[in-house]
């Protein structure tokens, strides 16, 4: 028994109340309510839930909602919450979201992306040590100042790409914990974070990751020296580093630098220690503000 597309398309819908239904044998509520765009409130009552495995879409381009009242609904065997809440661009109150339980997801891209007016986010009950991909998870909250992660479990993360992408709001990121041995993309990461000065990223390794394109365009000079401790982050992916666009009375001063390592067999024991003094040269003009722009090849 299925859910599915239930109400799919309804675009006049304002608001749906489910009273006394029988829903043991629910399976999934993929796309339940997507595209109903003018849809504010979703209330379930006496109406448990409890054996769901995919929510992917259930709420997707929800543009209006901005309530969500579900007393029963259980998602302890949900593995696919990809794009769960995506577009839900009304939605303030994130007290439905922090309560879902994660235990069995194994993929939530796109989960929260658009949500646009949260503000504060504490995710801190979430299981995610089942989970493969985060790509686009927080994508596009532009109002988010506080998202409380630190508790994630990522060591079977493959897919980080966008995952923090504009989130223009946010000032710092408590990231830890995360275990990035897995990951193999992590393309534009926090790409146009604005506002983003300081995120830990001391535990990261990018033993398997093939990708970081973009990884950290149009963010912030004190971003980039906040992460200056990780120097594999700093080589594979610190230069692709674009600052934020800035007022046009602020004073450059124009920097063409070309760093050229001969890596030639001869080298090869001084090679690590020659990206490691170019980083160090780097990371020095950064500070002394002669560049916006770094380039590596």
């Amino acid at each position: 028994m299925t859910f599915r597309e239930m109400f799919s398309g309804c675009q006049r819908i304002k608001k749906v109340s489910l009273k006394d239904i029988e829903t043991e044998l629910v399976l999934e509520t993929t796309s339940m309510f997507e595209g109903c765009s003018s849809l504010t409130g979703v209330k379930f009552e006496n109406t448990g839930i409890y054996n769901i495995t995919s929510t992917a879409k259930m709420f997707q381009k929800c543009s209006s909602l901005k309530a969500i009242e579900i007393e029963t609904f259980s998602t302890d065997k949900t593995k696919d919450m990809s794009k769960m809440f995506d577009g839900c661009s009304s939605l303030e109150n994130g007290t439905f979201i922090e309560g879902l339980s994660t235990d069995s997801a194994e993929t939530m891209d796109g989960m929260f992306s658009g949500c646009s007016e949260i503000k504060s986010l504490d995710l801190t009950g979430y299981n995610t040590s089942n989970v493969k991909d985060m790509s686009g998870m927080f994508k596009g909250m532009t109002s988010l100042e506080e998202l409380e992660i630190s508790s994630f479990h990522t060591e079977n993360v493959e897919y980080m790409s966008e995952m923090f992408e504009s989130c223009t709001s946010i000032l710092s990121l408590d990231l830890s914990n995360f275990n990035t041995e897995m990951v193999i993309n992590m393309d534009r990461m926090f790409s146009s974070c604005l506002k983003l000065e300081e995120v830990d990223l001391t535990s990261f390794k990018l033993t398997n990751c093939n990708s970081t394109e973009s990884m950290f365009t149009n963010t912030t000079r004190e971003l980039m020296l906040s992460i200056e401790k990780n120097e594999e982050v700093m080589i594979q992916a610190g230069f692709s580093w674009t600052e934020k666009e800035t007022d046009s009375n602020d004073t450059k001063i124009p920097l063409d630098l070309l760093f050229l390592v001969d890596a030639t067999g001869s080298m090869m024991g001084a090679i690590e220690e020659a990206k490691r003094e170019i980083v160090y040269i780097a990371v020095n003009l950064m500070k002394k503000k002669v560049w916006k722009t770094m380039s590596c090849h």
